[in-house]
Order: C-alpha cells, then sequence, then structure tokens
C-alpha cells in the first residue's frame, strides 16, 4: 500500500494516515468480524426459538431488526460523508505536524475533533432509537405472551429470557453497521487514483 501511494505521487502525511486507516480495516477483519458472524448465528437460533415459542414475539424482535436496519438505511450516506470528512481531516495530520505552527495544530486537532463529535452524535441518535425498540419489545413480550394465556412461569420465564439474549445480539449490530460504513469509506479511499 505504501509503495502504492508513494507511486501515486501521494503526500507523507496522507501515506500515514492511510496506514493506520489500512490497520482499522485488518483489525476489523481479525476482530470484529468472527463477532459479527458469532452474532449473526445467535440472532438466528434465537429468532427461530422464539418463531417456536410465541409467534407474535418473534415479528416484534423481526420488527427490532427490521428497525436497526431502517435507521442506517436513513442515515448510512451521512454516516459515510461524515466519515469522508473525518478521514479528510487525518490525511493531513503529519504536514501539520511537521510545519511547527502550534496556532495550525491547535486548529487541526479542533477540526478533527469537530468530525469526532459529529459521528459520536449520529451514532448516539441511532442508539437511542434503537433502545426505544429495545424498551418497546421488551414491554410487549410478558403482556403479548400472558395476554394469549400462557400462565407457565416456566414458559414466560423463557421466551422472556430468550428475547433477552436476542437483544443482546442486535444491539452489536449498530456498531458492525457502523464499522462496515467506515470501511466502505476507506476501501473507497485507498482505491483512489
Amino acid at each position: 500500500m505504501i509503495e502504492n501511494e508513494t507511486n501515486k505521487n501521494v503526500s507523507v502525511s496522507r501515506i500515514s494516515a492511510r496506514t493506520g486507516l489500512l490497520t482499522e480495516f485488518v483489525e476489523f477483519l481479525e476482530n470484529s468480524m468472527p463477532q459479527m458472524i458469532t452474532a449473526l448465528i445467535s440472532l438466528v437460533g434465537i429468532l427461530a426459538i422464539i418463531a417456536t415459542l410465541n409467534i407474535n414475539v418473534f415479528f416484534a424482535c423481526l420488527s427490532l431488526l427490521g428497525l436497526v436496519f431502517l435507521i442506517y438505511a436513513i442515515t448510512g450516506k451521512f454516516n459515510y460523508k461524515l466519515n469522508a470528512n473525518y478521514n479528510d481531516q487525518l490525511e493531513q495530520q503529519v504536514d501539520v505536524l511537521t510545519a511547527r505552527d502550534s496556532i495550525a495544530i491547535k486548529s487541526f486537532y479542533q477540526e478533527l475533533m469537530r468530525w469526532n463529535i459529529k459521528l459520536s452524535d449520529l451514532e448516539t441518535m441511532n442508539y437511542f432509537v434503537v433502545w426505544v425498540g429495545v424498551i418497546a419489545v421488551f414491554i410487549y413480550t410478558p403482556i403479548t405472551v400472558i395476554g394469549a394465556g400462557v400462565l407457565s412461569y416456566g414458559l414466560v420465564f423463557s421466551i422472556i429470557m430468550y428475547v433477552f439474549d436476542y437483544v443482546g445480539s442486535i444491539v452489536s449490530f449498530p456498531l458492525f453497521i457502523q464499522q462496515a460504513i467506515r470501511l466502505k469509506e476507506i476501501s473507497a479511499r485507498l482505491a483512489k487514483p
């Protein structure tokens, strides 16, 4: 990658930043990809069990999954743009530090922090909506199960515990989706001529 970027006459600052971004990409494949596959398998298994126990709770759980994907379908392009702006800023770091101008350095890091805060704000908003959905499923589950005439405490408890397990798997998906959006931007950046 360094040789390729050097041949493209890319500045040292951009090469340094892209090296870090490539490392982030590799770390995702090493660490997050196995976790994502495990969460997906767990999610499918738990959904199958919930479907056999109570079909209405199953559809509520599917709705929660749909909500997660809907949120990121709506905010995905904005998330991508914020990551692009953050990485554009990051690519200037070595040049700014080499200049040794304290005002420029302070301005650089304030701008980098600004993009980081915008990314964090978007992530917080997305997680807020997901957690509203999670709370709705937690409220809906016992009401539906007991309302359907299930009086066995063991069965009610089992369904609720499977919903807890489901939520444990599903709350990791926003992180994976955000990482996928970030890595899509990094891939596009590294592929630029």
